[in-house]
């Protein structure tokens, strides 16, 4: 009889020993998990690498206005504004749709001037070249496409871009719908049939 109860004790003590040990380790991955995010996000989430708050402007004079009006705190310590074109019609590639909820063109003739994003590639230019196109990594992953690969803005006269560069930015998750494509300044102004843009962008 007294060697059934300890037997039953010792299956006792031994299931609660393992509960407690497997309670000690779901909580120190936890602590694990919480420091690498901690140290992740202060390495990646940055005022170098995402404002602090950004818009989007459509049409011609909005962004004009808008800057008219603002009155900038003596916190604000940078902002960065890129003209862009708001694209209206589907982005293509091997005749696969690629459109996010917003697709939008932004000009630069130098990244480094938009520090918003982080290029995956380090062996390119400052900037795209004409008939070149940097795109995100949430586009390009999705759908496969890598650097040389070419995607078509299908116009009348489709406006065909090689990926030169695929970039990462905290500054536009996926699940925002929106990750802008960037191309040369002279390659956005050749695109006359649709309605300007422009990103606006500032870290205080």
């Amino acid at each position: 009889m007294w060697i059934k109860k300890m037997k039953h004790k010792k299956l006792q003590m031994f299931l609660i020993g393992l509960l407690l040990f497997a309670s000690a380790l779901t909580l120190n991955m936890c602590i694990s998990f919480t420091v690498e995010m901690i140290i992740f996000s202060q390495n990646v989430i940055t005022e170098e690498n995402c404002p602090d708050s950004y818009l989007i402007t459509i049409g011609t004079n909005e962004l004009d206005k808008l800057l008219t009006n603002v009155e900038y705190s003596n916190e604000v310590e940078n902002s960065r504004t890129l003209s862009g074109k708001t694209i209206t019609v589907p982005v293509k590639y091997n005749e696969k749709d690629i459109s996010m909820y917003y697709d939008m063109l932004l000009g630069t003739d130098n990244y480094e001037n938009f520090s918003y994003i982080q290029l995956l590639d380090n062996n390119v230019s400052v900037a795209p070249k004409d008939g070149e196109v940097w795109i995100s990594e949430t586009i390009a992953v999705p759908s496969g496409i890598k650097k040389g690969d070419v995607i078509s803005v299908c116009y009348d006269t489709p406006l065909n871009l090689k990926v030169s560069g695929i970039y990462r930015s905290t500054c536009f998750p996926k699940a925002l719908g929106y990750a802008p494509m960037l191309v040369s300044n002279n390659q956005l102004n050749e695109i006359d049939n649709e309605t300007p843009s422009a990103f606006f962008a500032v870290n205080i």
